[in-house]
């Protein structure tokens, strides 16, 4: 957990006997969103239920999707046997330590219990805290996670046709390296779109080559301007979206659910 966050009374337990009741790998819980003692609950419940083998695979796809739920490591218990087995460790990387990890524990894992519950809360408010300063390095590790991530489908029989809806993790994350570059400390313009440049072009990642099937209305609307190279564009939505989340949470709560 983070150091100002905290967990509802009962989060051991819950999670503890959902894993040891339904014998699986992996429990994932929903969350709360708190700031200026606002509370916004994300719980996970379309998709709420036991998942094995080839629907487990599935679930992981909301990965690709951009679902929140499966990235962070605090609303998840995990299996110590399959971590120590399988040698699983936090690198030492500037932030998404938890995506990485999280990406390899699910190419081991076999199932999971997703639980409607929001134990964990997650605060916003500190403006020092890791979360909300722009960290150089973090588009570098955005492209690790999703090279890990590729390695859960690599001798999937349905590879082909989940490749393109995997591929929208290319787009997600990089929302997430925009997001973190332009919106948590201050930015020229020309700045922020240099840097959207420079991550959207990356030869590593060749975004032009890519099917890409996106999941939401803003995966859509930041793959067509990157398709298009409006960079210009994606700065001015990037800070006008945390413009809304630092002075207008609750509208910032609603817009977020929309797109």
């Amino acid at each position: 957990a983070d150091s100002d966050d905290y967990l509802e009374i009962d989060y051991i337990s819950k999670m503890y006997y959902s894993l040891v009741d339904n014998d699986v790998d992996l429990v994932i819980s929903g969350y709360s969103l708190i700031r200026q003692d606002k509370e916004v609950d994300y719980s996970p419940r379309k998709l709420t239920g036991v998942y094995r083998d080839d629907d487990f695979k599935e679930i992981l796809l909301e990965y690709a999707k951009g679902n929140p739920f499966l990235y962070f490591a605090w609303n998840k218990l995990f299996k110590r046997e399959l971590i120590i087995h399988n040698n699983l460790k936090y690198l030492d990387r500037h932030c998404a330590e938890d995506m990485m990890f999280n990406a390899g524990y699910y190419g081991i894992a076999k199932s999971v219990i997703v639980i409607p519950d929001c134990l964990y809360k997650y605060t916003i408010d500190n403006s020092c805290s890791l979360s909300n300063r722009r960290r150089l390095g973090y588009w570098e590790d955005m492209k690790l996670v999703i090279e890990e991530y590729q390695k859960i489908y690599g001798d999937d029989s349905d590879l082909e046709k989940k490749q393109p809806v995997i591929n929208n993790l290319v787009v997600v994350l990089l929302r997430n390296a925009f997001s973190n570059y332009i919106s948590n400390e201050k930015y020229s313009l020309r700045e922020s779109v240099s840097y959207i440049k420079k991550c959207s072009e990356d030869k590593d990642i060749d975004l032009p080559s890519l099917e890409i099937i996106p999941n939401s209305k803003i995966d859509n609307v930041i793959l067509f301007s990157l398709r298009h190279r409006w960079y210009m564009l994606i700065s001015l939505f990037t800070r006008f979206k945390a413009f809304l989340k630092w002075k207008f949470f609750n509208v910032f709560n609603i817009f977020r659910k929309m797109i």
